[in-house]
């Protein structure tokens, strides 16, 4: 939840937008002479209650929305009350006022950052069109230059960007180092975007990551995985538009690429203990390279478990099996579940050999790298809790370690 320091912070750096906007005052009088209207004396009672919390300086943005739609409910019940749809409107204009202030405050964040990498930059924002994380897509624009986009969001356990039931839409609870670490291992392994961090403090923490699309010289092609035309241009055939019926005779027409980066998306997903990536196409990105060809793959999202169903000692018997924390069991797409979960064991331990163990060095350094990086922002955030991280560190490394002996010796 925003804090005090917070509000104040809103307050201050919103003015312009609160006076031009809405006038709490004037709602809270309304508010106070439709309650005299109320024969039900507890209703209004709690009607001026509300009044008087619109107005009180220590509140913030989530907080007014609460009362706000305390009010509304209470108004539904009197419909035909002189001024009630007069006061209802306003109150509406009020909710939707405080809900964009969130918005704000990431940009002006994010805008903040953005301008210490690109000084001489316009920068423009547009709505994310997918997700649940409250967030935007931010647009810099640099004389004689192409137009880099960037992805900023709250963190994994930040602010929803609508009302859910049950979601965390009022209220922030503290950034998962977890998620920070991961972000940046990615990067550093060259399987993520590149990823910055901006913050006001530990709940109001932002994630920008650069489009897996936008490079220096310009645009680069990507497949997004949920399309058909992307799978056709995966499997070099076209087989329809039910890939449920894949079948395993067609393997020899899958884009190697393909196959090599489902190997490893599984094999991280099982060391970093990573759900929603492989069962959500959104989440990775198939890029191409000069001639157009297929050569990697970028994980743009994911999530860290909490169901801690991956360890060291069964982490190997999972692959063996096809299961692991992201229940792969319930693929709808025949192709990833054959490369990862019904392909001939053998066969399956024989690829993982060939595309992992390779990798080993380069993600353990990696895996330190980014460590060291997340720890320091304790330095920055004197209450962020390293002792999770640290814990999830060595979970990591023994995962990796587990993974790499069975391999060299299944």
């Amino acid at each position: 939840m925003l804090g005090k320091f917070y509000t104040f912070l809103v307050v201050l750096s919103l003015a312009s937008f609160t006076c031009a906007d809405i006038d709490l005052h004037a709602l809270a009088e309304e508010i106070r002479v439709f309650s005299i209207q109320i024969e039900d004396s507890k209703v209004a009672t709690t009607l001026k209650a509300d009044a008087d919390r619109l107005e009180m300086p220590s509140s913030n943005p989530r907080e007014q929305i609460r009362t706000i739609e305390n009010i509304l409910q209470k108004l539904d019940n009197y419909k035909k009350k002189e001024g009630a749809l007069t006061l209802r409107r306003g109150c509406i204009r009020a909710e939707t006022y405080f809900q964009e202030i969130p918005y704000e405050l990431l940009r002006q964040k994010v805008r903040e950052y953005l301008l210490e990498q690109y000084p001489d930059a316009e920068i423009e924002f547009s709505y994310k069109e997918e997700g649940k994380r409250l967030g935007d897509c931010a647009h810099v624009s640099l004389s004689g230059r192409p137009e880099v986009t960037y992805h900023a969001k709250t963190h994994g356990r930040g602010l929803y960007s609508s009302v859910e039931p049950e979601s965390s839409y009022y209220e922030a609870e503290p950034v998962d180092l977890r998620e920070l670490f991961v972000y940046k291992f990615l990067q550093y392994s060259d399987l993520g975007p590149e990823v910055h961090f901006a913050w006001y403090n530990e709940r109001d923490f932002y994630i920008i990551t650069k489009d897996v699309g936008c490079t220096e010289s310009g645009e680069v092609q990507k497949y997004d995985y949920r399309t058909i035309k992307s799978r056709r241009d995966l499997l070099g055939i076209s087989l329809g538009a039910r890939y449920t019926e894949f079948e395993p005779s067609q393997e020899i027409f899958v884009n190697p690429a393909v196959v090599r980066s489902l190997v490893l998306i599984d094999a991280i997903s099982r060391i970093f203990e990573l759900e929603d990536i492989i069962m959500n196409y959104g989440n990775f990105f198939f890029v191409t390279d000069i001639s157009g060809s297929i050569s990697s793959f970028k994980v743009v999202d994911f999530e860290v478990s909490n169901r801690r169903t991956t360890f060291a000692e069964t982490l190997f018997r999972g692959f063996l099996i096809g299961t692991g924390p992201y229940r792969c069991i319930g693929f709808s797409d025949q192709i990833s579940r054959y490369f990862i979960v019904d392909r001939d064991v053998k066969t399956r331990i024989k690829t993982a050999q060939e595309v992992f163990l390779p990798l080993v060095e380069t993600f353990t350094r990696a895996i330190e790298r980014s460590f060291q990086n997340i720890l320091a922002l304790q330095k920055e955030i004197p209450t962020l809790d390293v002792e999770p991280l640290k814990e999830y560190h060595q979970e990591i490394q023994d995962n990796m370690d587990a993974l790499v002996k069975n391999l060299q010796t299944p």
